[in-house]
């Protein structure tokens, strides 16, 4: 590989896409953390953000028994899909309206591909969850993990098609990252996180989502996650296999039961990947 110049983490930082609403997208985020939070706290935020709250209502119609009467008001929306899936929906908001205000350019392909394999894994993450992992958790950090990648594709393009180049031609994937960026995508999207104000466990899953041995038991399950959906065919970074030991942390299921159980359970989940663009 040649060198190059590298792109610093203040510079990928600096260029990060505004968000419209940002504010109240995060408040509802910090909101349902919190295990003392009231549904009419929540509510009276999500009534600011008429793209969130229509995102929940939608949400609440999809949770429902086809026998039910469908969900007309927030309240009641809030009340079936419960106040950690509104968290993740509003924490995820933030990304969605990032792939909203991306550019058409060269690399618009590549990320539909991220996009797609962000829902796919953040589903995933939250079907394969053990017990002592919050499946809520592990669907937000799932949709989230790649957000530094993310960033990079809008606010550097070209270094980003370049990464996709190298990682083409045989170069390792975090060996390329290496050359052109001061620091990994998975500490960009931790950074991005705390700016953000993100319930820790969310940054944390973020920085940990690549790491060789992640210590955090979410993390855990959404590299596999991430890993399983690559195998399936969606995503940008190289397929890598599956270490067994990794995956008894990570799964509620060995490998074999896992991949029968996502099966089934697939299409009861495929209401949120429709909803969220994919």
């Amino acid at each position: 590989m040649t060198a190059r110049a590298m792109i610093t983490a203040e510079e990928l930082l600096d260029r990060v896409v505004p968000i419209s609403n940002q504010e109240t997208l995060l408040r509802v985020s910090q909101l349902c953390s919190d295990p003392n939070a009231e549904a009419r706290d929540v509510i009276r935020f999500l009534e600011l953000d008429q793209g969130l709250a229509t995102l929940v209502l939608r949400l609440g119609n999809n949770a429902a028994d086809p026998a039910a009467e469908l969900v007309i008001d927030l309240p009641r929306a809030v009340s079936r899909v419960g106040l950690r899936m509104v968290g993740t929906m509003a924490a995820t908001a933030v990304m969605l309206r990032m792939i909203e205000l991306a550019p058409r350019d060269a690399a618009a392909e590549s990320r539909s591909r991220l996009h797609k394999h962000s829902i796919h894994t953040g589903v995933t993450a939250r079907l394969i969850a053990p017990k002592d992992v919050n499946r809520e958790q592990a669907l937000a950090v799932g949709l989230l993990h790649n957000v530094g990648l993310f960033s990079i594709s809008v606010s550097h393009p070209v270094s980003f098609q370049k990464l996709l180049e190298l990682s083409a031609e045989g170069v390792p994937f975090d060996l390329a990252e290496q050359e052109l960026f001061e620091i990994p995508h998975a500490q960009i999207g931790a950074m991005l996180a705390e700016r953000w104000e993100l319930p820790e466990p969310i940054v944390t899953g973020i920085r940990e989502h690549d790491a060789a041995a992640p210590a955090f038991p979410v993390s855990r399950t959404v590299k596999v996650a991430d890993l399983l959906m690559r195998q399936s065919g969606y995503g940008i970074e190289p397929v890598k296999p599956i270490e067994e030991s990794l995956f008894e942390l990570a799964a509620a299921s060995p490998a074999d039961s896992t991949q029968k159980a996502l099966a089934e359970e697939w299409p009861r989940a495929a209401d949120i990947v429709r909803l969220l663009g994919c």
